[in-house]
């Protein structure tokens, strides 16, 4: 039985693959409603259009759009199309509409709301509403109105191209004369106005005839409207009552729908124009009520398309309430019903061929892994029947292939309106395959014929110039262009891998296929392909190339990429992706540095003292032999990992390389075209650099491994785990005594407590024994072989030392085992000159820190003398008066310096402040400890020199000790009368020339003897007599000093009144005279009352008599001026008045004593030049008294 015998209608009938509105002659519109399948989606919808619809016919609505989306190939045209035929249900060929429907609709609710719909007087308007718009429109934002207005007046007979010509088919028409204007019209022209109104501005003097002879219009007047009137401008309000009287005019419940098709695509995201469908819309269901009706087609669903920036389309979602969204689903549904569906004859053999075929079609229609699951084969015998000769994932993957063809293949606007529809694509496929027998299966290669004549260029010369090479056999066979054209058509289906498993079960063509062979058989096609340049293998994918693809392809094919640069890239997958740690983390305490190498290049600094290497199959050692690899490990302290073989790692990442050297050289060359080829080879690159990935992890895993001359097989299941266990083995190896250490530190303040420790703490519970015990003998020997050595030892020695291997110790843990053999009195800690105590808080930073390390210097603890331990012992007790001493060396020798500073600051704030200024006896004593005391600080950090010093000034000190307490003594009780003593003293000393009394200069000298006595403690009983008698004497010398001295200066007082009582002088300046002189008397009388001592009593005195000079000559200048005298007249030059010159009693008291008569003699004779002298200086001499 051949294919074409087993189908109900003939396969081979003429059937429009695509529906489209403009096409709408009988034999179409017959075939159209008599083949269209109602599938259970669009019966849904049908019935939703419906309940809606009625509402128009029952009563009043404004609810009068429909919006019916779907993208290509979901029928959303041809549904348009149906119901504009339903609505009007105008007979095709004596059958209406509705009647095709009597079988289609099983719903018979919904049949009669179909019928009772049909029998309303309806006309129907469908277009295109791109085809019906003038070129350029689309950027007039009221295009959509100005479609509407021409589709409109075009129903009514109107010319819609131009609203002028309509305007006058409109005036003619309400005046009842537009026949008889189209009669006269074609006389005059002898052209019908049909035929001629498209050139309406051409026939200007036929139609002003004919506007004459008709419409009774004077000519002037007829051409005046002609050559003047302009294109009436109509608003949306005017169209929508336009349509109101038009439907008004057609009697009770008559309806009127526009069916705009593809108004989605025409809109795009022209904000304004969807404003102005928005507009239409809502104007004509305000004004019409529901009796005219809006339905249009979109790609997208309305709220997708209504989704525009800035703007509110509410209204227009109100107005399109009905909305209808087609999927492509159940296009298999419409293809088996309208051209597979079978006669009954061939339903039951081809069930029968599967009941006997079943197992064998699961095995050949199956998908590798990664495929999509939707693709599926055949569910059972009906659904093999139904489907055949297709298979059942060919109506969804040629579905998803027409819409990527369109985005990616096609070359003009066809296909991206679907010219070839999936219904002609079957079609076709089936016609081509109608005489083969029954079990023949459609391969998918067969659908390209479909689409090839609407592919760009660069994909139909591929195909060509292959089926050529193939003719002529040019390195391809026929077989191999039905492989390239499948490629192809899944070149861009991203839910289906492109290997060699998927490819074999879209080539299957007839049920009893021997799938292994057609495989190798397609392998084979492949690599010639391939070689041919046609395809590229991307792992274990194919792809088809287009014409510039292959071009790009083989250029990138000859560009060369170092191999080095290759081995380097897989060096930085390796350590920055697959194993990205720099050091191995062989406990949670201890990540051990390594260095990394690949092949002969190092990665990074090589300055750990362990390594990992890997070798790749360009390293000159890969291909060395088991004994040589084992010594190489040996030698350098490397874990060494061989790639496995068997990857093909190297030449994935030599690929990408290749195509991003490529794109950087060509980058800024390229067209447009092959730019967006680049970006995909981009994309490649990526791919291929993260299967390289994938592919080196696996030969790390499955590689060979050797470390310390020997070939390991760490444990793991993964090249990580691998790889940290093969480090594990290393690191034991190099760093042998890491395990020294088992006790750790976390911070700073651990090593604080280590210092605060007391020395019991040191030792296990029970061992005796230190936790870090093998670490501290191992830092200790160190030491001891340093100074053997005579060498200085600082904590950057015992870092580098012992960070290093065999060792490899944390740098703090070194620091707290520092720390603690510092705590334990075995080392001794030397920072800048001093050497640090425990209970510096600054340790941690001194022992961590990279400033600090260097100026810290360790040495070894030298035991201390015990005679000299002794012995400070002794003195802690008898001079501090310390019982209980602590039994370390470092206790004890802080406690004594702590008592030494403490005696020190003693003698300095309770003795030394008093002698500061003040003659006190037993400063020397005093001082005498101090500098002791001072000089055994200077030794506090040599405790040897220390506790020597103790003893060499052991009796000194117990001696200072005991005469220390009279000076105690002195201090706390007779400092008092001392100081009474002192101020006796001094103030004689200050009067010593006015009291030359012997008995009182007899008495002072006693007071001086025992204030100068360095030890007068036992004569300070004698102070206060003396100082009584003394200051009683005192008292009395200085009364009768005072009362001379007030005399002296009453009697310069009494001069200056005299003065003032003169005649010549006004009583206003004899006033003020008057006031300044008895205030600055009155003062002076209160300085002489006041004062303590001779010199301040004879300072007044000569005060007195030098102002009483000073004011006598202002008395003198005031009574001059006032008879208007100058002294030597009123005419001439004005004589100089001689200076004063007061001589102080230093000034005459020229010697300090006169012994003798010739003393006085030339005494007197001195005294005379000088005063002399000073005469002839024209000076007046005045005498202080």
């Amino acid at each position: 039985m051949l294919v074409r015998e087993m189908f109900k209608k003939k396969i081979d009938r003429e059937i429009k693959g695509v529906i489209k509105v403009a096409q709408d002659d009988e034999d179409n519109r017959y075939q159209e409603l008599d083949e269209y399948v109602v599938t259970r989606e669009l019966h849904k919808h049908i019935a939703s259009f419906y309940q809606n619809y009625q509402k128009g016919i029952d009563g009043y609505t404004d609810e009068m759009g429909v919006w019916i989306s779907g993208f290509f190939g979901s029928g959303k045209s041809h549904f348009l199309k149906i119901l504009s035929y339903l609505l009007e249900n105008d007979e095709v060929k004596g059958t209406k509409p509705v009647a095709f429907f009597t079988d289609k609709i099983t719903d018979q609710v919904l049949y009669a709301d179909i019928e009772r719909a049909s029998r309303v007087e309806c006309e129907t308007i469908l277009f295109n509403i791109d085809s019906k718009s003038p070129l350029g429109m689309k950027t007039d934002k009221e295009a959509i109105l100005k479609v509407f207005l021409k589709v409109f007046y075009e129903h009514l007979g109107y010319y819609g191209d131009d609203f002028k010509v309509a305007e006058l088919e409109k005036f003619l028409n309400r005046e009842g004369v537009l026949e008889q204007f189209k009669t006269d019209f074609a006389e005059i022209k002898g052209e019908s106005w049909e035929e001629r109104r498209s050139c309406f501005f051409f026939d200007e003097d036929a139609v002003v005839a004919a506007l004459s002879k008709s419409a009774g219009m004077a000519e002037n007047s007829a051409r005046n409207w002609f050559n003047h009137s302009q294109n009436p401008k109509l608003s949306i309000e005017q169209f929508a009552q336009e349509v109101k009287d038009y439907v008004d005019s057609k009697g009770e419940n008559f309806h009127l729908v526009f069916l705009a098709d593809e108004v989605g695509q025409y809109i795009g995201d022209n904000s304004e124009m969807m404003l102005n469908l928005q507009t239409v819309a809502e104007d004509l269901g305000t004004h019409c009520k529901g009796k005219v009706w809006v339905i249009v087609t979109s790609q997208e669903d309305i709220d997708s398309v209504t989704k525009v920036k800035g703007n509110d389309f509410s209204k227009i979602q109100g107005r399109f309430k009905t909305r209808l969204s087609l999927s492509a689903a159940s296009v298999d549904e419409v293809i088996k019903k309208r051209i597979l569906e079978k006669s009954e004859y061939a339903a039951d053999k081809l069930r029968l061929i599967y009941s006997e075929q079943a197992a064998a079609l699961k095995n050949l229609i199956h998908f590798s892994e990664g495929t999509v699951a939707d693709l599926k084969g055949y569910g059972g015998e009906e659904d093999f029947s139904a489907t055949y000769p297709f298979v059942p994932y060919q109506f969804k993957l040629l579905q998803e292939v027409f819409t990527q063809i369109r985005k990616y293949g096609a070359s003009g606007k066809h296909l991206s309106e679907g010219e070839r529809s999936m219904l002609s694509a079957f079609q076709d496929a089936a016609c081509k395959y109608a005489d083969e027998e029954a079990g023949v299966l459609i391969p998918f290669y067969a659908f390209y014929d479909s689409v090839h004549a609407f592919l760009d260029g660069s994909i139909q010369r591929v195909i060509i110039r292959a089926g050529e090479a193939a003719y002529n056999k040019e390195g391809l066979k026929a077989g191999d262009v039905e492989v390239l054209k499948l490629l192809f058509l899944i070149r861009y289906i991203g839910d289906i891998p492109a290997n060699l498993d998927n490819i074999a079960t879209l080539m299957i063509s007839g049920v009893n296929e021997d799938k292994l062979s057609l495989k190798e058989s397609i392998k084979a096609a492949l690599n010639r392909l391939i070689s041919q340049n046609y395809v590229q293998k991307n792992a274990d994918e194919y792809r088809f190339l287009t014409d510039d693809e292959q071009d790009i392809n083989r250029e990138i094919r000859n560009t060369v990429i170092d191999g080095n640069a290759v081995v380097e890239e897989i060096g930085n997958y390796i350590f920055n992706d697959i194993y990205e740690d720099q050091k191995y983390q062989y406990s949670k305490r201890y990540p051990i540095p390594f260095n990394r190498k690949i092949d002969e290049s190092n990665i990074g600094s090589q300055t750990a003292r362990m390594g990992l290497r890997i070798l790749t199959r360009a390293s000159d050692d890969y291909d060395a032999d088991e004994a040589e690899l084992k010594m190489v490990s040996a030698g350098n302290n490397d874990l060494i990992i061989r790639l496995d073989e068997s990857s093909d790692y190297f030449e994935e990442m030599q690929a990408a390389l290749k195509i991003e050297r490529f794109d950087k050289i060509k980058q800024t060359n390229l067209p447009a075209n092959l730019k967006k080829i680049m970006a995909e080879k981009q994309e490649e690159a990526r791919e291929r650099k993260s299967r390289a990935k994938r592919m080196l992890e696996d030969a790390l895993l499955k590689g060979r491994h050797y470390t310390n001359g020997e070939r390991i097989d760490p444990r793991g299941s993964s090249a990580r785990e691998k790889m940290n266990n093969g480090l594990k083995l290393l690191a034991e190896s190099v760093y042998n005594k890491l395990p020294y250490v088992k006790e750790f530190l976390d911070n700073d303040q651990d090593i604080l407590d280590i210092l605060n420790r007391k020395l019991e703490q040191f030792t296990i519970i029970g061992s005796g024994e230190e936790l870090n015990q093998l670490a501290l003998d191992e830092i200790l020997s160190y030491i001891d072989l340093q100074e053997a050595k005579h060498l200085q030892i600082t904590m950057k020695n015992l870092l580098d030392k012992f960070e290093d291997a065999p060792y490899g110790w944390r740098e703090i843990d070194i620091a707290g085992m520092v720390a603690t053999l510092f705590k334990q009195q075995k080392i001794r800690l030397h920072y800048q000159g001093a050497y640090l105590e425990t209970s510096d808080k600054a340790i941690p930073a001194y022992l961590r820190k990279k400033t600090e390390v260097e100026k810290i210097l360790i040495k070894k603890r030298v035991s201390l003398d015990e005679k000299l331990v002794k012995t400070a012992r002794e003195i802690g007790k008898d001079l501090f008066n310390v019982v209980n001493l602590p039994s370390d060396e470092d206790g004890l020798m802080r406690e004594l310096l702590a008592k030494i500073t403490d005696k020190t600051g003693q003698i300095e704030r309770d003795y030394l402040r008093h002698y500061e200024g003040r003659k006190y006896p037993g400063k020397d004593l005093v001082m005498q400890g101090l500098n002791i005391f001072q000089e055994l600080q200077h030794y506090k950090q040599d405790h040897s020199i220390l506790l020597s010093k103790l003893k060499e000034y052991q009796d000194d000190l117990l001696d200072w000790d005991e005469n220390m307490k009279m000076i105690q003594n002195f201090f706390k009780h007779q400092q008092v009368i001392f100081d009474k003593g002192l101020n006796m003293v001094k103030r004689i000393e200050n009067n010593q020339s006015y009291l030359q009394e012997k008995e009182f200069m007899d008495k002072n000298a006693e007071l001086q003897a025992i204030i100068a006595d360095p030890a007068p403690y036992h004569k300070i009983s004698q102070i206060p007599d003396l100082s009584s008698w003394l200051d009683k004497q005192f008292e009395e010398r200085l009364n009768l000093h005072k009362e001379d001295s007030r005399t002296k200066v009453q009697k310069d007082y009494e001069q200056l009144q005299k003065a003032l009582l003169q005649y010549g002088l006004g009583n206003g300046e004899r006033q003020k005279f008057t006031v300044g002189i008895n205030s600055w008397y009155e003062d002076k009388y209160k300085y002489i009352d006041d004062s303590i001592g001779f010199e301040r009593l004879d300072a007044a005195i000569q005060q007195s008599a030098n102002y009483r000079d000073k004011m006598l000559a202002e008395i003198k200048a005031a009574l001059e001026a006032k008879q208007g005298k100058i002294a030597g007249g009123d005419e001439g030059d004005p004589v100089n008045e001689p200076e004063i010159h007061m001589l102080e009693l230093k000034e005459i008291a020229l010697v300090d004593a006169l012994r003798t008569e010739a003393d006085v003699d030339n005494y007197v004779n001195s005294l005379g030049k000088k005063l002399k002298g000073l005469i002839k200086e024209r000076k007046v001499i005045r005498f202080g008294r």
